[in-house]
């Protein structure tokens, strides 16, 4: 359960999910509901949600709103820039569909059955995308005051046909006004080893370098690098607006390459560059940076 201000009324708000929730006859979808605060919340009696936040398509197994670590897969930022709090939740599906992190608007329009405004979706089903610890934030990462969304992929695959699969990467989405007709991005690094994402953490996000902006880092106990077992790794990105004062050069910019047509059903993404790599153990195999 979570309490805060979603419904821009300035009283803070409940928030409850189920992700075992029906839906017609498909089982365990899930639900996120939304009771607004303030008298109507006193008294005993059963009080009906203002909001019933669902998945955009009812598979069953989506199991919105399941956390196995926290229990609660809620999120809370202003995404899309009217200053009131957006709410953020995720799937967890066992049926084979795709992991979502679907952003909800706060404000007048969290009524009924909304849908939502904004997604990020994993190219790979049982990805756990969003679900390890705390590995949904909503932070300025690009300078331009406006928070965006990052969510962490452990098992994401930077080319399975080269056997570089579970390596993880972080995906981001731009957040302003503009967050609905706005791309999904990946951050990803190509000296990642097979396995590397496993037990990755997105770690909390922080101005590093004193430049003003925010920088996301990864870090990656179990990475195998240059053929020694598990070294570990941490991976940082730092904004491009950093870069303009001295950051890194290859930190989050504005222009990204595109990758080639996804495969039917999956997501067309956005490559960043690589991440700077912040720190690689040389301590040999087994080390575990981080850990």
């Amino acid at each position: 359960m979570v309490v805060a201000d979603v419904t821009g009324d300035a009283v803070h708000d409940v928030l409850a999910v189920a992700p075992l929730a029906d839906q017609g006859p498909n089982a365990d979808v899930g639900a996120c509901y939304v009771w607004t605060g303030g008298a109507g919340l006193s008294g005993g009696a059963i009080v009906a949600p203002l909001a019933e936040l669902r998945p955009r398509c009812s598979v069953a197994g989506s199991l919105l709103g399941r956390h196995e670590i926290s229990g609660v897969a809620i999120s809370l930022g202003d995404l899309d820039g009217d200053a009131i709090d957006d709410v953020v939740v995720t799937t967890d599906p066992f049926s084979g569909a795709y992991p979502e992190v679907l952003v909800f608007a706060g404000g007048p329009a969290l009524t009924g059955q909304p849908p939502p405004i904004a997604s990020i979706v994993s190219d790979k089903n049982l990805d756990r995308l969003g679900l390890e610890g705390d590995a949904v934030v909503c932070v300025d990462v690009d300078g331009d005051r406006q928070q965006d969304l990052v969510a962490h992929s452990p098992l994401h695959d930077r080319d399975a046909r080269q056997f570089l699969t579970q390596t993880g990467a972080l995906y981001l989405l731009r957040g302003g006004p503009g967050i609905a007709t706005a791309s999904q991005q990946l951050l990803e690094c190509a000296v990642s080893g097979a396995g590397a994402g496993f037990f990755g953490a997105l770690q909390s996000p922080r101005d590093l370098d004193g430049d003003g902006v925010i920088d996301l880092r990864l870090l990656q106990p179990q990475a195998t690098l240059w053929q020694s077992d598990q070294v570990g790794q941490v991976l940082l990105w730092r904004s491009a607006a950093g870069a303009a004062r001295g950051g890194s050069p290859g930190g989050i910019g504005p222009t990204f390459g595109t990758l080639p047509p996804p495969p039917p059903g999956r997501p067309s993404i956005a490559r960043s560059l690589d991440p700077e790599i912040a720190a690689i153990s040389t301590l040999g195999d087994g080390c575990r940076l981080g850990e």
